[in-house]
């Protein structure tokens, strides 16, 4: 990465038309993961290109006009390079530096909803239920039904071409730009993981195709695992002898890979570092085990090494790639919900104020504790809904709503931790 000085100059380059609709998965799309800066400055540049401004201009001038500082461009630009919608190029002078960006379309939505990296990260940023209704922006209508007769003309009907005659035999220079995507830089060593899979399996290189290999690196980079545990598990989802592009299971694959993650967490959902608290009193020492700890392994010690339930290891799951919260949040809920609950953990009791601390972004074990013990409403508006509620049979132990009485308890509790 390198860091731009508002005395450098660039200039602004295609390398792909962009179409309204590619604006419009921008927006919809690519904007929830870059944010709203670094889509201002993706359009921002279209923009200038669109209207001819491609004369080499100060970066100085480009920070007045968008009224944001070198920090921020910085981390606009960087967020767009890593998703593959600008590459950036500098030539060295003497006093100042000569950047040419060039932008790159965006995926398709059919593309980015097809790629296990970019619909993660849509996922991990607005949630699966928003996810999906994004789906639907980019439907198409229906076909129409079968009892319809097509009745539309065929192209020789109406043109009926002469292939003799000399029109048909010119050439025209075709200046027209191709659409191209960038692809993203995947944290994933092709070599390592070749050399993985002929040392678990003695399978040969060009058993895979690109396709699959490429697939494969994202789920890599989308699960944070080394190439030697993503070989092992892609092993196990290869059927052999069957046509090369298709012998890797991708819906078993990513089964395979949720389960590695499962079992090994690692708290990917935020790198920011927890809020430890300088003191020997006990519940700072409580306080600063929750951040430091990844919740397996603090469930674990909290019930004295014996086995997880495979319910609790899939709602420690869903707490951080469903609701995006990191380790010391999800520490200091279940902490709470197991002293409340007598050593339960009902998915949607916890979830239910998962949603509510997501929401007032609450990221440290301290913050979550305090929250949950001093904000009663918040945990009321994760709990209770506005709509009317419909009969429904008797609920099972763990599927239970939250009362306010419950929560009375909860913040009693919590005052006692």
């Amino acid at each position: 990465m390198n860091d731009v000085q508002a005395k450098d100059f660039y200039e602004i380059r295609l390398a792909s038309t962009i179409t309204n609709n590619d604006v419009l998965v921008l927006v919809s799309l690519y904007q929830p993961i870059i944010g709203h800066v670094s889509l201002s400055l993706f359009l921002t540049f279209w923009t200038f290109h669109q209207t001819n401004e491609v004369e080499p201009s100060s970066h100085e001038q480009l920070f007045a006009r968008m009224d944001i500082n070198l920090s921020a461009f910085n981390l606009a630009r960087q967020r767009l390079e890593a998703v593959g919608l600008i590459r950036t190029y500098m030539n060295k002078r003497r006093d100042f530096n000569y950047y040419t960006y060039v932008l790159y379309a965006p995926l398709t939505a059919y593309e980015f909803f097809n790629d296990p990296l970019f619909s993660g990260l849509l996922i991990k940023t607005t949630g699966i239920t928003e996810a999906r209704k994004l789906t639907h922006l980019f439907k198409a209508d229906d076909e129409v039904s079968s009892d319809n007769k097509e009745v539309s003309a065929s192209f020789a009907e109406i043109y009926r071409p002469d292939f003799n005659d000399s029109a048909f035999n010119l050439h025209l220079d075709n200046f027209a730009s191709s659409r191209k995507v960038y692809n993203v830089t995947q944290v994933f060593n092709k070599e390592a993981f070749y050399e993985a899979l002929l040392t678990f399996g003695h399978l040969e290189q060009g058993a895979l195709s690109e396709n699959e290999v490429y697939e494969i690196g994202q789920l890599a980079t989308l699960y944070g695992l080394s190439e030697e545990t993503i070989a092992k598990n892609v092993l196990s989802a290869y059927t052999p002898g069957i046509e090369i592009g298709t012998r890797v299971d991708m819906v078993k694959l990513r089964r395979l890979l949720s389960e590695e993650v499962k079992y090994s967490f690692t708290g990917k959902k935020s790198k920011k570092k927890g809020e430890y608290i300088h003191s020997d009193a006990e519940t700072a020492k409580m306080i600063n085990m929750m951040e430091a700890m990844p919740p397996i392994d603090f469930l674990l010690l909290l019930q004295e090494g014996r086995a997880l339930a495979l319910s609790d290891q899939r709602l420690i799951e869903d707490l951080s790639i469903k609701f995006a919260l990191n380790n010391g949040v999800i520490n200091a809920l279940i902490f709470a919900v197991l002293n409340l609950k007598e050593g339960q953990l009902p998915y949607n009791y916890v979830t239910k104020i998962a949603a509510s601390l997501g929401r007032n972004k609450i990221e440290t074990a301290l913050d979550a504790t305090n929250f949950m013990r001093d904000t009663a409403r918040g945990i009321k508006t994760a709990t209770t809904g506005s709509a009317k509620p419909k009969a429904k049979a008797k609920a099972a132990p763990t599927e239970e709503d939250v009362s306010d009485e419950e929560i009375e308890k909860l913040i009693k509790e919590l005052k006692n931790i």
